[in-house]
């Protein structure tokens, strides 16, 4: 005769999880690895384009010397056809190193400012189910690479980003997914300042 029933059944289990928390703190962690990464290539292109912009300075001052004892030499004689081409010369030389000057201070200013500020309103609004593994910032650029549980969950996020600050007024160019069976759904967004008029410009 038996004594003992068993009650056990498979559907009695709880259901797994496909987002667990050891999913989103490994999510987390690779997000915080990448942005430390990213800030420290920061940090170092800011250096570099400093000493460019170190070097170009004395550049110019040396220049600014040269067209100043110039000009006292024309002063103090009838001009040289020579001497004066050499002025206007070195006058273009020192626009130029001006130009590149002022471009090379406001990449400097994107870099440490921009990039930063990029980050940050990434961090601001994450989306459940989708995380970043790598971000490309190219001039006025951004490419976004990453992975999502859900193909819904990118275009919900892309509506969140437009509303930052930092990404107001972007437009997404062009947007990839690819799923493989072994891993979630990989998604490329790609993105730059809308350049379309609007509509007040488009009735003038």
């Amino acid at each position: 005769m038996k004594t003992k029933i068993n009650l056990f059944s498979t559907e009695l289990l709880p259901p797994k999880l496909i987002l667990s928390c050891q999913h989103l703190a490994q999510a987390v962690a690779v997000m915080t690895v990448i942005g430390v990464v990213m800030l420290l290539v920061s940090h170092w292109q800011v250096g570099q384009l400093s000493e460019q912009v170190a070097h170009h300075q004395t550049q110019k001052t040396t220049l600014q010397a040269k067209v100043s004892d110039m000009e006292k030499q024309i002063a103090n004689r009838k001009p040289d056809p020579k001497l004066v081409a050499q002025v206007d010369l070195l006058t273009e030389r020192l626009r130029v190193k001006q130009l590149l000057l002022e471009e090379l201070n406001r990449r400097s200013t994107i870099t440490s400012d921009g990039f930063a500020s990029l980050m940050t309103e990434l961090a601001s609004v994450p989306q459940q189910g989708l995380w970043l593994n790598k971000i490309e910032v190219l001039g006025q650029s951004v490419s976004l690479y990453g992975y999502a549980i859900k193909a819904e969950n990118v275009p919900r996020w892309i509506d969140t980003l437009k509303q930052t600050d930092t990404l107001k007024g972007y437009a997404f160019s062009a947007m990839t997914m690819d799923r493989d069976d072994a891993k979630p759904l990989a998604f490329s967004l790609i993105t730059h300042p809308d350049t379309k008029p609007s509509a007040a410009e488009t009735g003038k």
